[in-house]
């Protein structure tokens, strides 16, 4: 009787250690996905990042280039 409540017992935690194993695995393959999708979306905002710091280092060098025309404008108005 105290052998088959062993054996029971021992089959009930080595079953309990199975399940847990497949949990933890599945918890795993669901945490890979999230950092996978988070990894697509950082590398989305980088870009979108990049782009604009372009966008707004065109839009610094055509102003640079306006207020000197304006300067070089201004120079030669002051010789007449």
């Amino acid at each position: 009787m105290k052998t088959n409540k062993k054996i029971v017992a021992i089959s009930a935690i080595g079953t309990a250690y199975i399940l847990k194993q497949i949990l933890d695995r599945r918890k795993l393959k669901e945490m890979e996905l999230e950092i996978s999708s988070l990894n697509k979306s950082m590398n989305a905002v980088a870009e979108a990042h990049n782009n604009l710091a372009d966008a707004v280092d065109e839009n610094h060098d055509l102003c640079a280039e306006e207020i000197a025309s304006v300067y070089e404008h201004l120079a030669e108005l002051s010789k007449q």
